[in-house]
């Protein structure tokens, strides 16, 4: 499927190999997962636009998890890709809110979203409180006319039936 938009959720901050966190204090997170997930996605999708979200640096308005996740796909996939940055809490509510208000401080985005294919990339455990949230906030007024997104589970784009399986106890924990 083509998308206009597609929203990567943020897993972790990019370690100093280059790579993003897969499992973490016996849990799975899918950092890298979901990254490897967003280039594969580039590849059908050139023309849409990757807002990348994550936490906050503390006393900073920036982000070295959404840099580091820029970094990533501009290394994969070239200078080209169309990149938006959402610095916003460390939390899966409020990073969509940050999204949001992104959108809605711009109204001519805002008032163009109802036509767009938006899909939201985050790992399978993770998408049934994305688009919880997602639900809820598109209830309030502030943020109605903001359509619903297609959820894009990593492990199905990449077809990962490799470590988040064989570790099934990490993924299960999540």
């Amino acid at each position: 499927m083509e998308y206009d938009i597609i929203i990567v959720l943020c897993a972790s901050a990019r370690s100093d190999d280059g790579k993003f966190v897969e499992f973490e204090k016996g849990q799975y997170l899918g950092g890298q997962t979901r990254m490897d997930a967003a280039v594969k996605l580039y590849k059908d999708n050139h023309k849409a636009q990757f807002i990348l979200v994550g936490g906050y640096n503390k006393n900073e308005e920036k982000s070295d998890k959404i840099n580091g996740m820029q970094q990533f796909l501009e290394e994969k996939c070239g200078q080209d890709v169309d990149t938006l940055l959402c610095p916003s809490l460390s939390c899966t509510r409020h990073n969509l809110i940050a999204i949001f208000n992104t959108w809605k401080k711009n109204k001519v985005i805002f008032d163009k979203l109802k036509n767009k294919k938006i899909g939201v990339l985050t790992n399978f455990y993770h998408l049934p409180r994305a688009l919880r949230f997602w639900s809820e906030l598109v209830s309030q007024e502030e943020f109605t006319g903001i359509p619903t997104p297609f959820p894009i589970s990593a492990e199905s784009i990449i077809d990962d039936s490799g470590e988040a399986h064989i570790r099934f106890i990490e993924y299960l924990l999540r």
